[in-house]
């Protein structure tokens, strides 16, 4: 499929624009240092840099830490540093263990298919009030959330609209709340494919 030429311009300017984002929030990590607290920053430049209030990162982090190793821990003296420490030296393992203790941890609490009777005639009795489809439960759907293209791979990534993204999995019920998420898949995977590994590999909440 063959796209206009000021679509492709269009593209290509975004994408350059996500690099230049990238890269200014690079060298402000650089310019923070190693030392330097983030939580002393202000609460809106926090929340720009981090996509988090502070209460939140707090929150996150009071919930993960008993959970993760004492050498992820002890990196930083001060346990509430400890994600954006790992975030801004790179440290790619100790990194991933912070991740996969977020999944763990506030996964099924936040992030949870309807399991009992009750849940489910809930979400039926909302989508047939407000729109008279009966035995509905959640809408599913795919779509394209952004990303710079990745050095490794990178056609596994570039979508049919000709830009490169993760293609997300998102299952919610009538009122937008999230019950299930799958961001597995690069863009250049078809909606059906997912949908389908999805359900028959039960396959649904994972990264």
């Amino acid at each position: 499929m063959m796209f206009p030429l000021n679509m492709v311009n269009i593209l290509a300017v975004q994408e350059e624009e996500q690099r230049e984002e990238l890269r200014q929030f690079n060298i402000e990590m650089r310019i923070m240092g190693n030392e330097s607290d983030p939580f002393q920053l202000g609460d809106n430049h926090f929340k720009e840099l981090f996509r988090l209030t502070k209460d939140m990162a707090h929150y996150v982090l009071n919930r993960i830490l008993p959970t993760i190793s004492t050498k992820t821990c002890h990196i930083k003296e001060q346990w509430d540093k400890v994600i954006i420490y790992l975030c801004l030296n790179n440290l790619y393992q100790e990194l991933m263990e912070v991740i996969s203790a977020i999944v763990s941890v506030l996964g099924q609490e936040w992030i949870r298919f309807p399991t009992t009777v009750e849940e489910k005639n809930l979400l039926k009795a909302r989508f047939m009030q407000s729109t008279r489809f009966p035995g509905a439960i959640a809408a599913i759907d795919c779509t394209y959330i952004a990303i710079i293209a990745p050095a490794v791979e990178e056609h596994n990534y570039l979508n049919h609209k000709g830009f490169h993204s993760k293609n997300v999995l998102i299952i919610c019920d009538y009122d937008l709340k999230i019950l299930n998420i799958n961001a597995r898949y690069g863009g250049a995977t078809h909606d059906a494919y997912i949908r389908r590994n999805c359900i028959i590999n039960q396959d649904v909440g994972t990264m």
